[in-house]
C-alpha cells in the first residue's frame, strides 16, 4: 500500500497539483474536502479513523474471500485425478 502511494506521489501528484493551478479552479468534491478539514483540524481523529477504516477493509476483504471460496468449494467440482 505504501509503494502504490509513493508511486502516485512521484508520477501523478506533481501533475495534477500543476493542472490545478493552471485551471485556478477548485476541483475538490465534498468528500475530499471534508477528509482535508478533518487531516487539518483534527490530525489524531483523522489518524485513528484512517486505521480503523483500513482494519475494517482488511477484515471485510478476508470475510468476503473465505465467503466465495465456500461456494467455489460448494459449486464448482474439483476435477479427478485418474491414476493408470
Amino acid at each position: 500500500m505504501v509503494g502504490v502511494a509513493i508511486a502516485y506521489d512521484t508520477f501523478f501528484a506533481a501533475e495534477n497539483v500543476s493542472e490545478i493551478y493552471k485551471n485556478s479552479k477548485p476541483s475538490l468534491g465534498p468528500v475530499s474536502e471534508f477528509v482535508r478539514d478533518l487531516s487539518k483540524n483534527a490530525p489524531f481523529l483523522y489518524g485513528m479513523a484512517s486505521i480503523v477504516l483500513a482494519l475494517g477493509l482488511g477484515v471485510g476483504a478476508a470475510v468476503l474471500r473465505k465467503v466465495l471460496s465456500k461456494l467455489k468449494d460448494k459449486y464448482i467440482p474439483k476435477p479427478t485425478i485418474s491414476t493408470k
